[in-house]
């Protein structure tokens, strides 16, 4: 679908956020792409960069926070820094060594950008390994010999404690000298040298950019104050919230030994709005035939493919998971071996499930469970034929049947409670989550029961990339079940109540006034693409934005309108 912005995301909205430039140079090159342990070798300068009386014309750069210079490499990629390796090493610059993971999900990367006096390395928002803290610093060569290393803000690990190294080696045997970084300005005297930070100690520097002066041996270490910015993170996305509360339908018994439901035949036909009317009747005196045999032991689940797609709200089912315990459950998910139930928590927080008779049975004891199609009624059938209850008690037969239209039977011939260690559920959930009704009396029922509609969540999802500066940002609304479908962006708020305006269980996400509206008309689709141009600014990265979707639907509540999940992006490389 076409979609019609009204406003450019280049607006006042983000002008008026935009930061000052001045600890960290933004514009960072060429993402360098590396995974975890790895070095890109052979990277050209512009300059030959002098350091210990030699002129490098191309570094290498690793993962793990250092560069090599000249075109070289560390077997195994150095992840363990120590002044051991630093010293027994190649020539070597390490703004802030460490174990980091560019590959870990969510990281920044490593980037290089090569001008003619200068050479950019930057770790922007890169993880620790085996962690989620983002390191950022950056890593300046000038073609006089001078080294800028600026730092922002690199979290401590809280579950992971590595350590660090803040150092040089020129590889040419030089004296190792231990330095601290926090008495400055100081010289090194030596072009070998280094501070270690142990497991248990923060880095102290933050927000802070030092220069070292080349001095013949070693450099002049100084701080220079700056203003204070951030070097651009990695674009994202996140979920926020759930918008309008999802309402599935669901009908069920709990059976205590008590309330017989035996001789009864419970029928479930679609209503056109996602649930389903039911009704009661006595057994027909037909039985379905037994097919074929399920190896059903005690607690155990069956994949079975359905010989036709079962129409259902969540959309076709070509396949359901037999549960010995007496339920199917909807498509392929494996509810675990939970047993059986002894009250509807199952039920209503697990995928869409049928319970027959869902309780402690076990077929490995005797019975059997069985599964049947028949052609001519376009019908397809799951049978526990005298299957005990736990331990070797009763016999309990009973049927759960599809039919092709979408509606289904639930088949109570000969059933009942007899060792009292449990209760039984019978009835139908959508799951998920859905909301607990009080428990239905079949026993009593005397008339048919319409569940309602099924609403489901208005889902908004970052569908291509990510809100990446000079690219295209592609968000798509799913679940749609009116006419038109709204996207609105701009500054995040705290979630708003809707239901005073008639929407109750709603929240909006999106800050008042809204910065930026789209508009797309859905005519009926379940889902529609929104198109939003990122300009190519790199004064843009960092600012966070919120976006949700709101569509018709005069189901869902008196307004007649659903909103959808908050979508918070941050603008990034």
């Amino acid at each position: 679908m076409r979609t019609i912005v009204v406003a450019s995301l280049a607006s006042g909205l983000l002008a008026s956020l935009l930061h000052a430039q001045s600890l960290f140079e933004r514009d960072l090159g060429t993402n360098l792409g590396l995974g975890d342990d790895t070095t890109v070798t052979g990277l050209s300068l512009a300059f030959a960069f002098p350091f210990a009386g030699v002129n490098y014309s191309a570094i290498s750069v690793n993962a793990n926070g250092y560069i090599l210079l000249g075109s070289v490499s560390v077997p195994g990629g150095d992840p363990i820094p120590s002044d051991a390796a630093l010293t027994s090493g190649p020539a070597r610059i390490a703004p802030l060594w460490a174990d980091y993971d560019p590959t870990s999900p969510g990281s920044g990367n490593v980037w290089f950008k090569s001008l003619p006096n200068r050479a950019l390395i930057s770790w922007a928002g890169v993880h620790e390994k085996g962690a989620t803290n983002p390191v950022n610093f950056q890593l300046t060569l000038h073609s006089n010999g001078h080294v800028n290393v600026a730092y922002g803000k690199n979290w401590m690990p809280s579950t992971v404690k590595l350590d660090r190294l803040i150092g040089a080696s020129s590889g040419n045997g030089a004296p190792y000298i231990a330095v601290d970084f926090k008495v400055h300005p100081f010289l090194t005297g030596s072009d070998l040298f280094a501070q270690v930070f142990r497991d248990n100690v923060a880095l102290p520097y933050e927000a802070m950019l030092f220069d070292w002066s080349p001095a013949f041996p070693g450099f002049a270490i100084s701080h220079v104050p700056t203003e204070t910015n951030d070097l651009p993170p990695p674009a994202k996305f996140e979920v926020v919230g759930d918008g309008c509360v999802y309402r599935g339908v669901t009908i069920y018994q709990v059976n205590d030994g008590s309330n017989d439901p035996s001789a009864m035949e419970l029928a479930f036909v679609p209503n056109g709005q996602g649930g389903y009317v039911v009704s009661k009747s006595y057994l027909r005196p037909a039985q379905p035939t037994q097919g074929q045999i399920l190896p059903a032991g005690a607690d155990t689940r069956h994949l079975v493919m359905l010989p036709f797609a079962w129409p259902h709200a969540t959309g076709p089912v070509d396949r359901v998971m037999v549960g010995a315990n007496g339920f199917v459950t909807l498509g392929g998910e494996d509810p675990g071996p939970g047993g059986y139930s002894v009250d509807a928590a199952q039920l209503l927080s697990g995928p869409p499930r049928i319970a027959g008779f869902w309780t402690n049975l076990d077929p490995s004891l005797g019975g059997t469970v069985s599964t049947t199609f028949d052609p001519n009624f376009g019908t397809f059938t799951v049978r526990w034929d005298a299957v005990p209850e736990w331990p070797l008690v009763g016999s309990n037969t009973f049927a759960i049947t599809l039919d092709s239209d979408g509606s289904f039977r639930i088949r109570l011939e000969n059933v009942a409670l007899r060792a009292g260690l449990c209760k039984a559920i019978v009835g139908y959930s959508d799951g998920r989550g859905t909301q607990a009704p009080q428990p239905t009396d079949f026993n009593a029922m005397t008339m048919p029961i319409d569940l309602g509609a099924r609403i489901d969540r208005l889902e908004l999802v970052a569908w291509a990339g990510t809100p990446q500066i000079g690219t295209t940002f592609v968000l798509q609304a799913r679940k749609i079940r009116g006419v038109l479908c709204y996207l609105v962006i701009g500054l995040e708020s705290p979630a708003i109540d809707l239901g005073p305006i008639g929407a109750p269980q709603c929240s909006q996400f999106v800050r008042l006034p809204l910065s930026i509206a789209m508009i797309n008309a859905t005519f009926g689709t379940p889902a529609t693409d929104f198109f939003v141009p990122i300009p190519n600014s790199i004064d843009l990265a960092g600012i966070k934005l919120m976006s949700q979707a709101a569509s018709d639907d005069t189901n869902a509540n008196p307004l007649g309108w659903r909103t959808s999940n908050g979508g918070r992006w941050t603008i990034g490389l």
